[in-house]
């Protein structure tokens, strides 16, 4: 959001004096911000996965401050999906424009800066702004950062010819992959992934980061060749947060190590690092409990949310932060893994640890 801003102003300066820009976090909700305070604005966009308004069924963001606003002629502009409440949404008066929502949908920041351009245009009648359709951006693939750029590959062929062509590639070295959320990718909040990526080549392996949902989808058709067989030795995955039972099979059709990454959102790095517990509770269900029933082992969070104040907009920005000892962790334990499947059995020494 903050970047779609800042490139905004940039293009059109004459916006930067005459439209005010408010950017209103999960954080600030949570830190007793006063609903009140959009009551006067034009437009407001709400990603209603991320902030729930509140309906006779559940809590959630005022109800009231919403229809006040739209009775004083505010244009209230959901984003992404709610569960199930569109109807009910949609009754209290946000309007549910599908070219507008196609912006968000397709992903990055160029379609979100266009988003915001396009509803300038539409629902304030600002012109002299020409505004671009959307950009269809990749859904799944293969990425690997390269002197500064994001690189993207839609087959796994692609991606190597390129990986030998710039010298990445080490013959009969072991093919690591790291899965990840598109999202990450769409919004270059992929930090995390180029350091173990870095730190996994530096360690003599073959790797690449491959994105897509669902997850066991992304396996399927990113890891397995056509002829059924596994393209890497072993996975890192932030994937298989959201995932149902059958996100096992489609990991024993890889059979190989699959180590569960962690980014701690429940708090922010400085308090996760103070912090005896560690994870939530919350988290520990959906970033512990849930990536283990579809298979993965040896949970190790490797990054943080972190929120930092922009200096040119006033915005606070919240990133991925990845943490380096613990990516070099992550490299280290999957690469013992994958030593340890190759040995034979009669040189394996195994300890098993039990927790009461």
């Amino acid at each position: 959001v903050v970047k779609a801003i800042k490139s905004i102003w940039t293009k059109y300066p004459s916006l930067k004096n005459r439209i005010h820009f408010a950017l209103v976090s999960k954080t600030d909700l949570d830190a007793n911000f006063n609903p009140r305070e959009i009551e006067d604005s034009d437009i407001i966009v709400v990603d209603i996965m991320g902030i729930r308004i509140s309906t006779p069924t559940q809590s959630g963001f005022a109800r009231e401050a919403i229809q006040r606003a739209i009775s004083q002629g505010a244009r209230i502009l959901p984003i992404n999906h709610s569960a199930g409440l569109d109807k009910e949404y949609a009754d209290l008066g946000l309007i549910y424009d599908e070219e507008f929502r196609s912006y968000f949908d397709y992903g990055g920041p160029d379609n979100f800066q266009n988003m915001v351009l396009f509803s300038l245009a539409k629902y304030q009648d600002i012109s002299g702004i020409p505004v671009e359709p959307p950009r269809i951006q990749m859904k799944e693939g293969y990425y690997h950062r390269h002197k500064s750029q994001a690189m993207f590959f839609e087959t796994f062929e692609a991606y190597k010819n390129w990986y030998r062509k710039e010298g990445y590639f080490k013959e009969k070295a072991k093919w690591i992959a790291v899965l990840t959320y598109p999202s990450f990718c769409e919004q270059d909040q992929n930090e995390v992934e180029d350091d173990l990526i870095r730190a996994l080549e530096e360690k003599g392996c073959n790797a690449f980061a491959a994105f897509g949902y669902p997850e066991g989808a992304v396996v399927e058709k990113l890891l397995v060749d056509a002829g059924g067989v596994s393209r890497v030795s072993g996975i890192l995955s932030f994937l298989f947060r959201f995932s149902d039972f059958k996100a096992t099979n489609a990991l024993e059709k890889c059979g190989v190590p699959a180590i569960n990454l962690i980014t701690v959102y429940g708090k922010d790095g400085k308090a996760w690092e103070n912090d005896p517990e560690g994870l939530s509770s919350l988290e520990v269900s959906w970033q512990l409990a849930i990536p283990e029933i579809a298979g993965l082992i040896q949970p190790t969070v490797v990054s943080y949310r972190i929120r930092e104040r922009d200096d040119e907009t006033g915005f606070f920005t919240e990133q991925r932060k990845p943490i380096p000892e613990r990516v070099n962790c992550a490299a280290n334990r999957i690469n013992a893994w994958v030593n340890l499947q190759r040995k034979n059995n009669s040189d394996k020494k195994v300890a098993i640890l039990y927790w009461n």
